[in-house]
């Protein structure tokens, strides 16, 4: 099948993905849970990490969940229908998705949860490495950005050792975006005053 007949298939993917992942699961679960908007407090972000700072230890857990989940389903929906390729534009769609929701003025979260939903949806074994580089340098350091930075790293490498380069380059530029998402973080851990993961009030 020549380019001019895949391209079409590979844009669809990638914007199935997309809003799929423009959906701010944060803010919904919040208001279904009588929280406040996750945007007015904290770091302002619409992620797990943020949610917890409510104190809701449910909340976070079902983001989290919602969030790893629109990452894994386009990933591995693409892959049953179309193939790697596909995969890897629907994963980075879902990703890009969440990052900059249309719903949200094109802000949104740092992408974490999600980009290892998509990770996991490619290549499980790669998953699995960067969910252990997160939890080990959050037992560390108790801090969820560098649990991201070694999530990302591992996720990376592994993708490398296993020759999975269809993956490898679009979870680079997801790790670099993942990055920049993140340049509040780095100038507070830069400065020492990055805050630690706090369990919460209340469950």
């Amino acid at each position: 099948m020549g380019w001019e007949r895949v391209w079409p298939w590979l844009l669809g993917a990638f914007l199935v993905g997309f809003a799929l992942g423009s959906v701010p699961v944060a803010v919904l679960v919040s208001r279904a849970l009588g929280l406040p908007d996750p945007r007015s407090y904290g770091s302002r972000n619409v992620g797990a990490s943020n949610v917890l700072r409510s104190g809701h230890k449910g909340a976070a857990l079902l983001v989290l969940g919602l969030d790893f989940l629109k990452g894994w389903l386009p990933a591995v929906i693409g892959f049953l229908y179309l193939g790697p390729v596909a995969a890897a534009c629907a994963g980075l769609g879902a990703f890009l998705g969440h990052c900059f929701s249309p719903l949200l003025r094109f802000r949104g979260g740092k992408g974490v949860a999600s980009g290892a939903g998509a990770l996991f949806g490619w290549v499980p074994l790669a998953g699995l490495a960067g969910l252990i580089g997160w939890l080990a340098m959050v037992s560390l350091t108790r801090r969820s950005s560098l649990g991201a930075f070694a999530a990302a790293s591992a996720g990376m490498l592994a993708l490398a050792l296993l020759d999975e380069w269809t993956y490898f380059w679009a979870f680079a530029l997801m790790s670099l975006v993942m990055l920049i998402q993140h340049r509040a973080n780095i100038r507070r851990l830069l400065r020492g005053e990055e805050p630690k993961i706090s369990l919460g009030k209340r469950s």
